[in-house]
């Protein structure tokens, strides 16, 4: 269809499909859209084109659980990707983003597509493209023209945590599989596009791609991150949990960048982890992972507070050791903590599973107080908070209409996720940006949102190319 076509029929069949999407009829966001739309047919001309779009993500439980095959309970977010594509007669893809800060771009469709330079955008499109190349092959693939929009207040806020670069992979791949008419089941292109990502140089797991794709309307989505075989393919167990509506989530963030020790740490959280899994796995010899562990295990009767690298020579066996330590490079002078790390783990995993059920009886007010137990438990055992995002959430905790609040991702900067009341949305912005401000010198960029429909293609009844 091509884009006077579209414009034409906007108010009658997209606008309609934008409110659904997004749970409300937002003029700003039909003006976004018609500005890409527009934008597409100035550089490239009226041709045939699709518009998809793919939302960014939060996690409102699960912090550190994905890696021990753990639970999560991310939610899309109301701010996405959106891209307008079409085909090319040559096998070149041409790039062009409406923010002014990401420059226009081109690569080659071919066999190998090298990648750009560390930080470069295009790498997330060129990472979907690869992708379709590696498992379909270049005969059913051709050059394509893309117009991509993330601007504010619409799109995935950048370098938040909030997933921009998988959410634009993700688009990219929403296109591609669309454009080419190229079939596969949620699920499998959820993980399609997780592997996707490894091209960029991140071996990560697939939370954000699920969440991306899969998530409803209205809900967030229980992830459990232990596979399971389905008709000899690897895949997830999901479940959409209901949010009421009244409340909105405030994704807010400190604008701290982490530092370089922030890896460091986290290399440091998930040894010390994987450690306490080999101490316990004496009591519990089938367990492969923390999560296998009950939840209602006293670790402190098994499990040391803090133990030396002599020490735990001594208790583990040499090939166990070794395997441990092969990849790691840690401070040897400091003793590891234990005991803490994985009792955060086990409260994280239990945390998520009774945050599903109270969202599903409806009780708002204790999930959020799940979030805060998620907090404490985040800075104290785990050591992954840092003071800025401690003086954010003691802010948000004392706030009117705020229910509950936790870091957000692994930790040691980023941004805090608070769930609110809706009417009290707006007070609620305004007073934590100034507390903020007031108490560290630095502003916070807070996002008010709503749990939003997974990717897909936006476009007239019966339109086809």
């Amino acid at each position: 269809m091509t884009i006077t076509n579209i414009l034409q029929n906007f108010d009658t069949q997209i606008a309609p499909q934008l409110c659904a999407i997004y749970g409300e009829d937002d003029p700003g966001q039909r003006e976004r859209y018609r500005h890409v739309l527009s934008l597409y047919q100035a550089i490239y001309g009226n041709q045939d084109v699709i518009i998809v779009r793919a939302p960014g993500r939060v996690d409102l439980m699960g912090s550190h659980t994905d890696y021990h095959q753990g639970y999560v309970l991310p939610m899309a977010l109301d701010k996405d990707i959106l891209v307008v594509a079409g085909k090319r007669k040559d096998q070149q893809l041409v790039l062009h983003n409406t923010d002014p800060a990401f420059a226009m771009q081109t690569f080659l469709l071919e066999k190998d597509i090298p990648c750009s330079d560390k930080g470069s955008w295009q790498n997330y499109v060129k990472a979907a493209v690869q992708a379709f190349v590696r498992d379909y092959g270049l005969s059913v693939l051709q050059g394509m023209n893309l117009v991509v929009d993330g601007r504010p207040p619409y799109g995935v806020p950048v370098a938040a945590g909030l997933s921009s670069s998988s959410a634009l992979l993700v688009a990219t791949a929403v296109a591609v599989k669309e454009l080419f008419q190229i079939s596969m089941e949620p699920k499998q292109f959820a993980r399609f596009c997780g592997e996707a990502e490894w091209y960029v140089g991140t071996r990560g797991g697939f939370m954000d791609h699920f969440t991306s794709v899969l998530n409803q309307q209205g809900h967030a989505l229980f992830l459990d991150c232990r596979p399971i075989e389905r008709d000899g393919k690897a895949t997830f167990y999901t479940e959409h949990i209901p949010l009421r509506p009244g409340y909105q989530v405030a994704v807010c963030n400190t604008n701290v960048k982490k530092e370089k020790s922030a890896s460091s740490e986290y290399n440091t959280r998930v040894l010390e982890t994987k450690i306490g899994l080999e101490l316990l796995r004496p009591h519990f010899p089938q367990a492969t992972h923390l999560r296998d562990i009950p939840l209602g295990t006293s670790l402190a009767d098994l499990l040391p507070d803090r133990i030396t690298l002599a020490e735990l020579h001594q208790q583990l066996e040499p090939t166990i050791y070794e395997t441990l330590f092969q990849e790691s490079r840690i401070d040897s002078t400091h003793p590891l903590r234990i005991l803490p790390r994985c009792r955060h783990v086990l409260a994280e995993n239990a945390g998520v599973l009774r945050g599903c059920d109270l969202l599903k009886a409806g009780d708002m007010d204790a999930f959020g107080k799940v979030m805060t137990d998620s907090y404490h438990s985040i800075r104290d055992d785990f050591e992954a908070s840092c003071p800025e995002l401690d003086i954010l959430i003691e802010s948000i905790l004392r706030c009117p209409g705020a229910l509950g609040a936790r870091i957000a991702g692994a930790g040691w900067g980023g941004c805090a996720v608070a769930l609110i009341k809706a009417d009290d949305a707006l007070t609620f912005r305004a007073r934590i940006a100034d507390e903020y401000q007031a108490h560290t010198g630095l502003h916070a960029d807070i996002f008010l949102c709503q749990p939003s429909q997974g990717a897909g293609r936006i476009g007239l009844f019966g339109d086809s190319l």
